[in-house]
């Protein structure tokens, strides 16, 4: 016989903290992709952004951006074509060089 008990805690209690990333929405398209990638984000407030592609194993293949963007929406677009790449691949989020979020990407070459 299991029984549970359910009880409703204040993070700020235990020391836990909300969250502060500063990124509200990240989505990556299409998805899978075979040429043209973009991106759109939106920021709560300007940070340095930085998006690192990186391999199965941990790798990094390219930084995809790496520049001071300002709050609001933004769409980014970017060509994989010359990195002639197949397979699945992580993009890592980072926001002041701290990382906010992780996307799952797979990749299509066209060779």
């Amino acid at each position: 016989l299991l029984s549970y008990m359910y009880t409703t805690v204040d993070p700020a209690s235990v020391g836990i903290e909300e969250s502060m990333s500063g990124l509200t929405a990240v989505s990556v398209y299409p998805n899978p992709v075979a040429n043209d990638l973009s991106i759109d984000l939106e920021l709560e407030r300007s940070a340095n952004v930085q998006i690192v592609m990186r391999d199965l194993l941990g790798r990094e293949i390219t930084v995809l951006v790496n520049e001071k963007i300002s709050a609001g929406k933004h769409t980014i677009s970017e060509s994989l074509g010359a990195y002639n790449i197949s397979g699945m691949f992580f993009m890592d989020f980072l926001l002041d060089g701290q990382k906010v979020e992780t996307k799952k990407l797979i990749a299509v070459s066209r060779n």
